[in-house]
């Protein structure tokens, strides 16, 4: 897994802020893994050992991740406090089976043709996708998608109950607790007020209850509270639950992770040591596996890739070789039976950009970058590493990593 330290993983930036422009920022589902156990999500453990070995991550076995059709959101020009509008990006689901975890293959089709933020759970006989989708007739703008096999699935709309007035359920993180409710953890992000990561204050990171993964009840108070943080994934370790979130600090994302004793209220603990962007956690024979991108998304403005980390404790982790899905943005990860699958986000090119996303075609020549994002999105733009080459007023600084011009 590629380190992100000292690259400029807010690829778009407004003064000395980074701005996110949010391909899909996922929840994921608990589980117990390490010296813990229990039924969370009652995902079964009994596949063969992924272990650490590299036997699965050369690039004959990364899965292909191709993108589909709609534009990707300009950020615009704004001062350093300025909040950036809220255009929306649609994006769609991608699914991919694995038989260890390690080594993936892509679905023929989306799984869900409009949708972001996925969080995946497994109910003991169903596979549930969770997800948002920016359009009526819900109000949270929150869906699930159930399957029994993977291939056949059933749209239901999601209620969450007690939300404050003008906020959302976002990166839904459905888990099935022991006495069989259904507990959502998700970051509550308040709509209408442009982008996240320019908020002031503390992020909120809240849970709701239900009976049946549908209709949830918000639970009082914050299961957790930290500046810029959010993509809550929860693991049970014996008695002690910790909590992974995603958290910014510019121009790079750490990992949050805090602990509980009853999974309701956490406290902050401590930073992984691992420079990823985490999106999902599940547990795997030996230990837990942590799916994540390198925040290569911000720096070239293309899509990112999705790597992994494996942990015999939940504590301390070590990078998997390879890359586990190439061109895949925020995903969730389940196993269901013994097989595991991966759902995960990525945009959808519109006409207008020719369809070719951040793939330019033909290659570009000498001297040239492929643009992956914004309205020069799959098109050459001049290299701005080139001797003799100059960035523009709008976007003035060159990236020593893709050669592109960023605001």
């Amino acid at each position: 897994m590629q380190s992100t330290r000292n690259r400029a993983t807010a690829g778009l930036r407004i003064g000395n802020r980074a701005v996110m422009l949010v391909l899909a920022i996922s929840g994921l589902s608990f589980l117990a893994c390490g010296n813990g156990g229990g039924a969370a999500g009652k995902e079964d453990a009994s596949a063969a050992d992924a272990g650490l070995s590299d036997a699965n991550a050369e690039d004959g076995n990364v899965a292909d991740a191709a993108a589909g059709d709609a534009g990707l959101p300009d950020a615009g020009d704004a001062g350093e406090d300025a909040t950036i509008p809220e255009v929306p990006l649609k994006t769609q689901l991608l699914g991919a089976t694995s038989s260890d975890g390690l080594a993936w293959t892509r679905l023929e089709r989306p799984v869900v043709e409009e949708g972001a933020s996925p969080g995946a759970m497994f109910d003991g006989q169903n596979i549930r996708l969770y997800f948002m989708r920016a359009s009526p007739p819900t109000v949270s703008g929150l869906y699930v998608r159930i399957s029994a096999d993977g291939a056949q699935w059933q749209e239901t709309p999601v209620a969450v109950n007690g939300l404050p007035d003008g906020y959302l359920p976002q990166d839904p993180a459905v888990v099935l607790l022991e006495n069989g409710k259904y507990r959502m953890y998700y970051y509550e992000y308040p709509f209408g007020s442009g982008e996240p990561l320019l908020l002031p204050g503390l992020f909120t990171i809240a849970s709701a209850l239900s009976d049946d993964g549908l209709t949830f009840q918000r639970e009082p108070g914050a299961a957790f509270q930290k500046e810029k943080t959010m993509d809550p994934s929860v693991i049970r370790m014996g008695d002690v639950w910790r909590m992974f979130t995603s958290f910014s600090q510019d121009p790079d994302w750490k990992t949050a992770v805090s602990v509980s004793n009853d999974g309701l209220t956490f406290t902050f603990e401590s930073y992984l040591a691992i420079d990823c962007w985490v999106n999902s956690v599940i547990a795997v024979p030996g230990g837990c596996r942590m799916y994540c991108n390198d925040g290569e998304w911000f720096k070239a403005q293309t899509i990112p890739d999705i790597f992994s980390a494996f942990s015999s404790d939940g504590t301390s982790w070590v990078a998997d070789p390879g890359v586990r899905v190439q061109g895949g943005g925020s995903m969730a990860a389940v196993k269901a039976g013994d097989t595991y699958w991966m759902f995960y986000a990525v945009p959808v090119f519109s006409d207008t950009d020719g369809g070719v996303g951040p793939v330019c075609s033909p290659p570009c020549g000498s001297g040239r970058v492929c643009c992956g994002m914004g309205p020069c999105a799959g098109t050459c733009v001049p290299d701005c590493r080139v001797a003799g080459t100059e960035c523009p007023p709008d976007v003035p600084n060159c990236d020593a990593g893709s050669g592109l011009c960023l605001p």
